[in-house]
């Protein structure tokens, strides 16, 4: 038996993917109003979203629909200055994670739940999106900056136009 060829997503997908978790993660009610979103950037007191190199298709249908993986990292920088500061920025990240797993969360005594992914570009359908890892302290800068990370992973489904 010969070995199975891995698939990676083409660049065209995976762009694609990149801005739906965007602006799925701006939605998400567990992210304080002062704290800015970006996509594939960071700064102080700022929440980057950053896709990993390993996005794969993990099947091929006879039918044209294929399904593929799209793993991310949610990277939150800050500055804490006490232990409650620094569990705080950890519950921020594990309530995103939670939120986007589709999981409820409670905040400020109020329960989200994300019911349903919403709708993507050229028949994209999110199948679902799994936390990886739990958060993680991701590393200091002299500046006295710290970076937590959680690693997610997003499954979806495509119906690709043939031409026959």
């Amino acid at each position: 038996m010969g070995e199975k060829q891995i698939e990676i997503l083409n660049a065209e997908e995976q762009d694609a993917i990149g801005k739906a978790v965007f602006l799925l993660v701006k939605e998400c009610p567990a992210i304080p109003a002062d704290i800015k979103v970006r996509y594939g950037d960071i700064a102080d007191n700022t929440i980057g979203i950053f896709a990993q190199q390993s996005a794969v298709v993990t099947k091929r249908y006879i039918n044209g629909i294929f399904t593929a993986q799209f793993p991310f990292v949610v990277l939150y920088r800050s500055k804490p200055t006490t232990d409650s500061d620094r569990i705080a920025r950890e519950e921020v990240l594990t309530n995103i994670a939670k939120w986007l797993s589709g999981r409820k969360i409670t905040i400020n005594g109020s329960d989200y739940i994300l019911k349903e992914y919403p709708q993507l570009s050229e028949g994209r359908k999110i199948t679902g999106i799994e936390q990886l890892k739990t958060v993680a302290l991701a590393g200091k800068l002299q500046d006295g900056s710290v970076d937590y990370t959680v690693d997610l992973r997003l499954d979806y489904k495509k119906r690709e136009e043939r031409n026959i």
